[in-house]
């Protein structure tokens, strides 16, 4: 789990809109994009125009940014010289550099490495307006190992996105198959193991229309949370697999059951459903019961809560195991109670399920009860970054909290959750002096 805290427009958003940039852009149909900026109201994020990428919004300045992940299979690599070449990868590292104009941009290099080479797609300016592209790459320590084939095309095409060497290299170099592999890989990451969920989600329904489908994940708003459940039971999206206190599966259990189950333990419902709202209708309702005396009722005749809540839970057991979850304040409309608990749900997920957890978030209770369980070993010591984001009104900074095995934080920053020695300072002195005026 990585958690970012800090005040309102301290940066916390920034970090995790990068991230939805590049989703977007892996799902953009247009290869010459460098990045998809956004701008419709399907899109995941929208920055503007380009300077807003940039410190400042300045022009003529470069951006750069990069990341490193553990990748799934490398598969279709097939350098002659080594067989056993690049079949797995313990880790991959990819970086990229753009450099930005008053209202354009253009790739300045893309990079991705790993133990075993180091690839570059460099694009350079010469004297004048002459532009020299070029592609270097060592493998084992040995540079140049992608040697342009005899009578090949000189030059080189543009990359794919500001990610992907062109398709074309396959047939100008040797050696280049992995290239295309290289950048599959980022997409597969991106568009299949990676999921966002905001902080505004949809208010529940009455009725749902389910027409079939299987989405991807609940939507960025929670808006297919519903389609998400039924496409779990009827078309057989993902069994979840608990964990026995020895490690081993315990049971399978559907989507829906683990929904309910989570729903109970952070103690906002005892029962949970989705079902027809009637005999051979296509509408479906979702029902809960508060307590086991209750009378089951729509999900809109409870409190708002339960239907902020139940997008994020859903999000939880219905995406793939290993994913990436990018989490905005989804403690919102929340009880402090129900933060803390929370907190252990993600935290039992995160083992369960394998998801790696991104949030921002401004709860007390969710972050003192992950320091509550790192201290009880619940969460094995370095398996959990937090940070901490501050604006001084120039610029952001970026600093990380020092947790330690007993949960203590090293360097707690100063009204990191506002004042409350403060508070109850004014509180005591308020109380005696109108004590005084009152006895006088």
């Amino acid at each position: 789990m990585t958690g970012f805290f800090g005040a309102n427009s301290s940066g916390k958003s920034s970090l995790l809109q990068l991230f939805l940039l590049l989703k977007q852009t892996v799902q953009s149909p247009d290869a010459s994009k460098i990045l998809d900026l956004g701008g419709d109201s399907n899109a995941l994020v929208s920055v503007g125009g380009w300077r807003n990428l940039v410190f400042g919004r300045s022009s003529y300045q470069s951006v750069e940014f990069g990341f490193r992940w553990v990748p799934s299979r490398i598969s279709a690599v097939d350098i002659p010289e080594v067989d056993d070449f690049l079949v797995m990868l313990p880790t991959l590292a990819f970086n990229t550099e753009l450099r930005v104009w008053p209202d354009s941009a253009f790739l300045s290099r893309l990079n991705y490495e790993s133990d075993q080479f180091d690839v570059k797609w460099i694009r350079r300016h010469a004297l004048g307006d002459q532009v020299r592209v070029s592609l270097e790459a060592t493998r084992n320590d040995k540079e140049n190992f992608l040697r342009r084939l005899e009578g090949a095309k000189p030059g080189l095409p543009a990359p794919i996105h500001c990610y992907g060497f062109p398709n074309e290299l396959v047939g100008r170099f040797e050696n280049a198959d992995f290239l295309r592999d290289l950048h599959l890989e980022l997409e597969q990451q991106f568009e299949k193991r990676l999921f966002y969920l905001g902080p505004h989600r949809d208010r529940g329904q009455r009725r749902y229309a389910w027409q079939g489908g299987r989405p991807a994940d609940v939507g960025p708003s929670g808006e297919r949370t519903v389609d998400a459940l039924l496409a779990s039971r009827y078309r057989g999206r993902n069994n979840v697999a608990l964990l026995a206190s020895d490690g081993k599966p315990e049971e399978l259990i559907s989507v829906e059951e683990q929904v309910a189950r989570m729903l109970r333990d952070v103690g906002l419902v005892s029962e949970f459903s989705v079902e027809r709202a009637s005999e051979g209708s296509e509408l479906y309702r979702v029902k809960v019961q508060l307590s086991r005396d209750s009378v089951p009722v729509d999900l809109t005749d409870v409190g708002f809560g339960v239907s902020q809540l139940l997008p994020l839970l859903v999000l939880l057991a219905y995406v793939p195991e290993g994913s990436t979850l990018l989490l905005e304040q989804p403690e919102m409309h929340l009880h402090p109670r129900i933060q803390s608990k929370l907190a252990d749900v993600l935290i039992d997920l995160t083992k369960t399920r394998k998801l790696q957890i991104i949030l921002e978030s401004h709860s007390e209770h969710l972050l003192m009860r992950m320091q509550r369980r790192t201290a009880e070993q619940e969460i094995p010591h370095g398996h959990v970054a937090l940070y901490f984001c501050e604006n001084n009104g120039v610029e952001s900074s970026l600093s990380q909290l020092q947790l330690d095995e007993c949960g203590s934080i090293g360097n707690w920053p100063k009204d990191f959750f506002g004042d409350a020695m403060g508070e109850t300072a004014a509180i005591v002195s308020a109380g005696l002096r109108h004590r005084a005026e009152t006895e006088a």
